[in-house]
């Protein structure tokens, strides 16, 4: 019998580059308490953001239930990831892979639109077993300089998903964006796909996530989960928030994780 009411739940995450000259919050002192927050938040799937292959691999060794989909965004595959981990043990991808978030973006290492680095969005279609069913997700971090980059990347992002082979099926898009509400690219997503945090908790609710090692009084809000129904499927928000979690003035990265737990319903028989 396939479990109809099965969630998903979708965590994405800035874990910080494990090479920054944090001091206190260096990579060494605070990646135990990145593993006890993911075991915490026992999510299906995991999207990094800022990901180094070591600090991957260190996650990976900690959480063996995990599997990555994963690339760095230099031309040679090093650098920065925007990680996928799933649980192996619930659903498979069939498909995967990573584009440039630029005028080339399936040209490796592409810079576009005045973009600082090159950015990119690495995203999977699961399978599950349980559901029989599958969705899409999408893991990204935009650039941090450029404005036109942002909106561009937006408008890139949108494309990609309205185009996927699979249009049954929905999406989830989790990232970094480095904007915050109110801006032109955040704008255009949310009046694209569905903000699943503002969804949640209203027009009114501080959903700041970049908080800079606790340094920011009021978090700004640059992390953000959004999802898409499919042509035949919805996607219902069973519930969706910020989680800030730290010991005294300790915090696993300078980002608070996002957490949505998800129901996908789907509208025809199973095949």
């Amino acid at each position: 019998m396939l479990a109809e009411n099965q969630t998903t739940t979708i965590v994405s995450f800035n874990i910080r580059y494990g090479t920054a000259n944090d001091g206190g919050n260096k990579w060494d002192r605070r990646k135990e308490l990145l593993i006890r927050t993911l075991q915490n938040l026992s999510a299906d799937v995991v999207c990094l953001q800022e990901a180094l292959q070591f600090q991957i691999d260190y996650v990976l060794s900690q959480m063996p239930m995990y599997q990555a989909i994963t690339r760095g965004r230099e031309a040679s595959g090093d650098g920065e990831h925007s990680t996928i981990l799933y649980n192996a043990s619930i659903m498979t991808p069939r498909h995967h892979g990573t584009f440039w978030l630029s005028e080339e973006p399936e040209t490796p290492g592409s810079v576009g639109w005045g973009a600082s680095l090159p950015r990119i969005c690495t995203w999977a279609h699961f399978f599950q077993w349980a559901t029989g069913r599958a969705f899409y997700c999408f893991n990204t971090h935009m650039d941090h300089a450029s404005s036109r980059a942002r909106l561009e990347s937006a408008h890139l992002l949108v494309d990609r998903i309205r185009g996927r082979q699979y249009r049954y099926d929905p999406v989830v898009l989790c990232g970094d964006l480095n904007a915050t509400e109110r801006t032109a690219p955040i704008m255009f997503l949310q009046d694209n796909l569905r903000d699943v945090l503002r969804e949640s908790h209203g027009p009114n609710a501080n959903l700041g996530s970049f908080h800079d090692f606790g340094r920011q009084t009021k978090p700004a809000r640059y992390d953000y989960i959004f999802v898409v129904n499919g042509e035949k499927s919805d996607v219902l928000v069973r519930a969706a928030e910020v989680k800030d979690v730290h010991i005294g003035t300790f915090y696993p990265s300078d980002h608070h994780p996002l957490m949505a737990r998800l129901q996908f319903k789907f509208f025809f028989p199973a095949g």
